[in-house]
C-alpha cells in the first residue's frame, strides 16, 4: 500500500515539474513579479482542486476494489470448505469481485475493464489452499486533470495484489443420545421396572458400555472435539441405581475428560423422560431409611443431578445460558426451596447455537418432598395457551442478533408434537418459521435417520429438517463436524464390535 501511494505521489509531482502553468509561477516567483505571480496562483488553486479530486477518487477506488477482493477470497475459502472439487473456485471469485463492485457503485463499464486486467490463481498447497489475486485498474482522471496534464499521465494505475494460504477451520462434537442404562437392546416401547436385569446382565452392560465409552474418548482426541452432549433417557425407567450407573460409565468419565492439550472438554447433558416424567418412581423406599432425606422421588433425584451439571457449567462457561431458578420461601418449620424453570439450556459453537429443550416443549411437571422442603416446577417452553417461554424467545433472539444458525435439541420431537395441543402445534410452527430454524436433533428409539417436516394430527408439515440420532443403548453415536464457516457434516459411528466404525454419513447442514 505504502509502495502505491508513493508512486502517486511521484506521478503528482512529474506532472507539476511538467506543467507550464507551474514553471511560470516558479521562475516568476524567483525574479519578484508578484503581480505575475499573483495572477498565476489561480491555475495553481485550479490545479491543486483537480489533484484534491482524483486523490479522493483513488482512494475510494482502491478501498473499494480492496474490501471486494477481500470479499471475494473469504467466500472463497468458504467455498474449499464445503465442497468436494474446487475447479470452479478461481472463476467463482472472479465472478464474487464483479458482483461487489457493482453493489458499491462501480459502472459497468468501469467493473468490465477491471476484470480484465484482474487474475485469480487457486491451488492446493500442503494440507491448505493458496488463493492470490492480482488486480489493476487504471483510473482515469477528472477533466479538469486531463486538459491540463501530459497524455501520459492521464491515468493513474491501482494496483491490488493478494496472496493468502488457508487451511479449513474444522471442529467437531459428539453428539449421544438414550443412553438407557440396563434396557435390553430387543426392547421395544416403554419397559418398566420389573423387566430389570439380572446381576450377570447388569456387570456385563457396564462393561461393554465403559469400552463403548473409553473407545470414544480415544476417537475424540483424533477428532478436535468441542464438547459431549448427552440427550433424551440416561436410564431405561428411571430408577436411582441406575442413573448412579449412568453417572460411574458415562457421566464422569465424558465430563473429566482433557484433550493432549489438556484442555477440558466441555459435557452438556438434557433430562430424559424416563428419569422424570415417565420414571417408574420406585424410589420411595429411601423414606423409610430416612424419613427427612430432602430428595426420595426419582424425578427430583434427576432433576437435582440435572441442576447441579447446568450450575457447574454455568460457573465455566461464559456463554453458557440456563433456565432455572432456586428460592428460598421459608416456612413455618421448614424452609421450602423452590426450583423452577424449564430446565432449557444452551451453549454456542463458532457460529451455531444450541439449545436443549428436554422433553420440555410442551409438557410440564410438578414434585414435591414429604415436608414440602422441596419443591419443583418444570415449566414447558411452549404452554397449553400458546405462549412461548421467554426465556427461550430472549435466548433465541440473542443467537439471531449474532446471525448464528440455531439448533434445537429435543427427545423424541415428533411424538412430542403429536401429544400437544392446537395451540401449542401452532406456536411450535411460528416459532421454528418466524425464528429461521430450520434444523432439529431429535433422539429415536433406535434407528439414525433424518427428515424433513413434522407430521401433526392434522397432517401438516413444517419444512424443518430433523435428524433422528440413534441410540448408545446400541453402541451408536453421532459426529458433528463444523467445517469452514457454512458446513456441518453429521456422521454415525457404531461401538458395537468393540472398536469405532463409521456406518452412515447424513445429509450436511449449508449455513447461512
Amino acid at each position: 500500500m505504502r509502495l502505491i501511494n508513493l508512486v502517486i505521489y511521484k506521478t503528482i509531482i512529474k506532472i507539476i515539474l511538467k506543467n507550464k502553468y507551474i514553471n511560470n509561477i516558479i521562475y516568476v516567483a524567483k525574479n519578484g513579479n508578484f503581480a505575475m505571480l499573483t495572477a498565476l496562483i489561480i491555475p495553481l488553486t485550479i490545479l491543486i482542486a483537480g489533484v484534491s479530486i482524483d486523490i479522493t477518487r483513488y482512494f475510494f477506488y482502491q478501498e473499494t476494489i480492496a474490501s471486494a477482493i477481500n470479499e471475494a477470497i473469504e467466500e472463497g475459502f468458504n467455498i474449499i470448505c464445503t465442497q468436494e472439487t474446487n475447479n470452479f473456485l478461481a472463476p467463482t471469485i472472479k465472478n464474487d469481485i464483479k458482483e461487489s463492485l457493482i453493489r458499491n457503485n462501480f459502472t459497468i463499464e468501469e467493473t468490465v475493464k477491471l476484470m480484465e486486467l484482474t487474475t485469480v490463481q487457486a491451488m492446493p498447497n500442503d494440507n491448505a489452499y493458496f488463493i492470490h489475486v492480482n488486480s489493476i485498474y487504471r483510473m482515469q482522471l477528472n477533466a479538469l486533470m486531463q486538459a491540463i496534464t501530459p497524455k501520459e499521465y492521464n491515468k493513474w494505475d491501482i494496483i491490488i495484489d493478494d496472496a493468502r494460504q488457508y487451511a479449513c477451520k474444522y471442529t467437531s462434537a459428539i453428539l449421544i443420545n438414550n443412553v438407557q442404562t440396563w434396557r435390553p437392546e430387543t426392547a421395544q416401547g416403554k419397559t418398566i421396572s420389573m423387566n430389570r436385569f439380572s446381576q450377570q446382565e447388569i456387570h456385563s452392560w457396564k462393561i461393554q458400555h465403559s469400552n463403548f465409552v473409553k473407545n470414544i474418548l480415544s476417537f475424540s482426541d483424533n477428532h478436535n472435539v468441542m464438547f459431549y452432549s448427552i440427550s433424551g433417557n440416561k436410564t431405561d425407567f428411571g430408577e436411582t441405581w441406575q442413573t448412579d450407573m449412568f453417572a460411574e460409565v458415562y457421566f464422569r468419565p465424558l465430563l473429566h475428560h482433557k484433550t493432549f492439550e489438556g484442555r477440558k472438554t466441555p459435557f452438556y447433558m438434557s433430562m430424559g423422560s424416563s428419569e422424570y416424567l415417565d420414571n417408574a418412581n420406585t424410589c420411595r423406599h429411601e423414606i423409610i431409611l430416612d424419613p427427612f432425606k430432602q430428595s426420595p422421588d426419582c424425578s427430583m433425584d434427576t432433576i437435582n443431578f440435572t441442576i447441579e451439571v447446568i450450575k457447574y457449567n454455568k460457573d465455566l462457561y461464559n456463554d453458557y445460558n440456563a433456565d432455572y431458578s432456586i428460592i428460598n420461601k421459608g416456612g413455618f418449620v421448614y424452609d421450602t426451596i423452590q426450583y423452577s424453570g424449564s430446565m432449557a439450556f444452551s451453549w454456542n459453537i463458532d457460529n451455531l447455537h444450541f439449545i436443549q429443550t428436554h422433553d420440555n416443549m410442551f409438557r410440564k411437571a410438578s414434585y414435591h418432598d414429604q415436608f414440602y422442603t422441596k419443591e419443583y416446577e418444570i415449566y414447558s417452553l411452549i404452554n397449553s395457551n400458546g405462549t412461548i417461554n421467554t426465556w427461550l424467545q430472549d435466548d433465541i433472539n440473542k443467537a439471531r442478533q449474532k446471525n448464528q444458525t440455531i439448533i434445537l435439541l429435543s427427545e423424541d420431537i415428533q411424538n412430542e408434537l403429536l401429544r400437544a395441543n392446537d395451540k401449542q402445534k401452532m406456536a411450535f410452527i411460528r416459532l421454528l418459521t418466524n425464528n429461521k430454524i430450520s434444523v432439529i436433533f431429535s433422539t429415536s428409539d433406535n434407528k439414525t435417520y433424518e427428515k424433513r417436516g413434522l407430521l401433526n394430527n392434522s397432517g401438516f408439515y413444517s419444512e424443518v429438517m430433523v435428524y433422528y440420532l440413534g441410540s448408545a443403548n446400541l453402541k451408536n453415536f453421532v459426529l458433528l463436524e463444523k467445517i469452514g464457516k457454512r458446513l456441518v457434516r453429521l456422521t454415525e459411528y457404531s461401538g458395537r464390535s468393540g472398536r469405532i466404525v463409521k456406518t452412515q454419513e447424513m445429509s450436511p447442514i449449508y449455513l447461512h
